[in-house]
């Protein structure tokens, strides 16, 4: 076969030269023998065979070879034929049509070998793998390209069928279509992605096209390789899934404007942040504009402004949603412009920022409380440098918050209390808190104060301390004050000791004389009754009564002061069967008025036995004497009420009108006449003095005509506990 790049002559394989040398010799022996025997044509045929082999392969120089061949059969009929003159005339015409077939053979092969090399030249540098399959699809030729691509060199991958090569899954589809062009069906060639295997097990995308070859040719099938296009593809749909993943999840509403400032992408958090969905920004472009509040759309403006002037914006504005509620939105963009500085789009954001607006009101608000706070409200870190300074800190120190911030917390501390400072940054390293801790600061101008901290840890979001906050009041003239009151307490209290010891020693006193006029007087009365005139009788009468209500009163008066003077120390008393023992005591006055008195189950408690049973005795005692038309009604109950037991005292008598409820607890003091409810009024002072000994409290609740209920408490002790 000639060469693509020139017709010269020369044999295109050292098999091809042998076989036109091997038939030629064979067609001159033949001839020479033929010729010899006086046969003279009719073995002359036989050159044909080199002569059309030698155009075929050959070419124009097949054309030479035919020649030098004719020559050589001319030489051996003259040298051989019987009749040389009368055979070459013939021979030589035998020679005209060698060459005449000669040219035209080699014309028609040049023809077909300049075919042959389009041909081949465009198989193989289409730019796209190429195959001629037969009508069952095995693989007649393939280029080189599809070699490479699938990895089989030489003619490896000829021969093989084209499923051997077709990934799983794909097999039906590429088998019906390659049978749809066998059987000649359709004109359009078949062209689709699909995946084929390489022959290291690897997968390579292509795109595939199949056409017809030829009524009874097979098919053509070529494909380009797209694994890097369907690589790209791939990042590209990862990329855009990262991203929406990305805008999905991020706490703002990411969007793009076009060059008229109108919506082209609102992210899905415009239902979370506005409530409306993105597509109806799009069906309603006003919409953009229309959620930001009536008062906050001068902004816009200055959006625009900024656009146009191709700079970044970032606002803070309100915007409405759908639900009427307003929201606080940071609102950043930034345009791109073309190459003549057109603007071609613009992408933002909003993010809410609710929150941060009403953290910073309430903190701007708080701030406002600090500043205008008469406290002294300090800032330091855990080394004691101060880092706030209220105007109250001002006001009460004297100095200014540019003359104490970055400084030591210790210049106000006396010199005498330096230890407290440690001590209490100690406390706050420790997370604890200290509260209404007084000590003593000192001010500008060298004065001392008397103060009460409240100082609290303050902790970063990981929860480390970071510093403390102090809160202090000026508590000087406090001080002054309960300086004043101790030195009053005690001087009341030594007073009241005194009217106590002089009360009871003055009704102590009394009773001797006051005996002696009461025996005289009822003396007189008893010897004189009857025998004077009535005035006399009277006033006899009227001297023995305030002689005995004298006596009464000194007595009562006695019993008051005994209960701070003569009372026991507490010890543990079962209230049930004291309040048993005291009725025991009182059973001829329940008994004259048919009263009942019952109890509930009553506690142990740490009292003065004796004068508790006296509060049992005095309240009991009333209710049964201040009782209305029926018979009196008296129920005794208790109940733990936190640190303290609560007693109560019920009855169904004549009630309290409410303004005398304090009233009835000071001493002799009475709401009846003698002559309606005997007595000097001192009972429920003296209940409201034992009460107040033991820690407690008594109180009544009353309602006219509907009874009365007395509530004392008794503290809850443990043994060996003081008052």
């Amino acid at each position: 076969m000639a060469s693509a790049s020139s017709m010269n002559f020369r044999f295109t394989s050292a098999r091809q030269h042998s076989i036109i040398l091997l038939v030629s010799v064979l067609a001159f022996v033949v001839n020479a023998v033929a010729l010899s025997g006086g046969f003279t044509e009719i073995y002359s045929h036989l050159f044909y065979i080199p002569i059309i082999l030698a155009s075929c392969w050959y070419h124009r120089r097949g054309v030479l070879f035919s020649a030098v061949l004719g020559v050589g059969y001319l030489v051996l009929v003259y040298m051989l034929a019987p009749d040389p003159a009368g055979t070459l005339p013939a021979a030589a015409a035998r020679v005209v049509v060698f060459l005449v077939v000669s040219g035209v053979i080699a014309a028609l092969a040049s023809s077909l070998m300049r075919e042959e090399l389009r041909y081949r030249t465009i198989f193989e540098h289409t730019g796209s793998a190429t195959a001629i399959l037969d009508k069952k699809g095995r693989i007649r030729e393939a280029n080189c390209e599809m070699k490479n691509i699938l990895d089989y060199p030489g003619t490896g991958i000829v021969g093989r069928n084209l499923a051997d090569f077709v990934a799983d899954g794909e097999t039906d589809r590429i088998s019906n279509a390659l049978s749809g062009r066998v059987q000649g069906r359709g004109i359009v060639p078949d062209r689709f992605e699909t995946r084929l295997v390489r022959r290291d097990g690897g997968y390579v995308d292509v795109l595939l096209t199949i056409a017809g070859a030829g009524e009874d040719e097979g098919v053509v099938l070529s494909f380009l390789d797209i694994t890097e296009k369907k690589e790209v593809e791939r990042s590209l749909q990862e990329a855009r899934i990262f991203m929406e993943t990305i805008i999905a999840n991020v706490p703002a509403v990411v969007y793009s404007l076009d060059r008229s400032l109108r919506p082209t992408y609102i992210s899905p958090k415009s239902r979370d942040l506005f409530g409306y969905d993105p597509g109806e920004f799009m069906d309603d472009p006003d919409l953009w504009e229309g959620i930001v509040h009536e008062d906050d759309r001068s902004v816009l403006r200055h959006i625009a402004d900024r656009i146009n002037e191709g700079r970044p914006y970032a606002v803070e504005v309100r915007v409405v949603r759908k639900d009427g509620t307003v929201r606080w939105v940071h609102n950043s963009g930034s345009p791109t412009h073309d190459e003549a500085g057109a603007v071609l789009r613009v992408d933002g954001s909003f993010t809410d920022i609710t929150a941060r607006k009403e953290a910073e009101e309430e903190h701007s608000f708080l701030a406002s409380i600090v500043e205008s706070s008469d406290a002294t409200i300090i800032g330091k870190t855990l080394d004691g440098t101060i880092l706030s300074w209220n105007r109250g800190a001002e006001r009460n120190t004297g100095y200014r918050a540019d003359e104490v911030i970055g400084k030591n917390i210790s210049m106000l501390v006396p010199e005498g209390r330096k230890g407290e400072t440690e001590m209490i940054l100690n406390t706050i390293r420790q997370g604890r808190r200290l509260e209404l801790f007084e000590t003593r600061r000192i001010r500008k101008d060298g004065s001392i104060m008397d103060v009460s901290l409240t100082i609290s840890p303050i902790a970063d979001s990981a929860g480390t301390i970071i510093g403390a906050s102090s809160i202090g009041r000026d508590i000087t003239a406090r001080k002054k004050a309960e300086a004043k009151l101790r030195s009053y307490a005690s001087d009341l209290k030594l007073r009241n000791e005194e009217l106590e010891q002089f009360a009871y020693v003055a009704s102590h006193d009394l009773q001797e004389p006051l005996r002696m006029v009461a025996s005289y007087v009822q003396l007189l009365k008893r010897r004189y009754e009857g025998r004077l005139d009535e005035d006399a009788d009277e006033f006899i009468h009227y001297a023995v009564d305030g002689a005995s209500r004298m006596q009464m009163l000194i007595n009562d008066l006695l019993a008051f002061s005994r209960v701070s003077t003569r009372g026991k120390p507490f010890e543990e008393t079962d209230t049930e069967a004291l309040l048993e023992q005291t009725l025991r005591d009182l059973k001829i006055q329940i008994e004259e008025s048919d009263a009942v008195v019952t109890h509930d189950p009553l506690p142990v408690v740490m009292a003065d036995e004796s004068q508790l049973s006296q509060v049992f005795q005095n309240l009991i005692s009333n209710a049964i004497k201040f009782h209305g038309s029926d018979a009196p009604r008296v129920h005794v109950s208790a109940q733990q009420s936190g640190d303290a037991w609560i007693f109560s005292v019920k009855d169904n008598g004549i009630g309290i009108e409410p303004q005398y409820f304090d009233r009835i607890f000071v001493i002799f003091q009475r709401l009846h006449s003698k002559a309606e409810y005997p007595g000097t009024g001192i009972g429920l002072a003296i209940c409201k003095r034992i009460i107040e000994r033991h820690g407690g409290r008594i109180r009544v609740a009353s309602e006219p005509g509907e009874g009365s209920t007395f509530f004392f408490t008794i503290p809850i002790r443990e043994v060996g506990d003081h008052v």
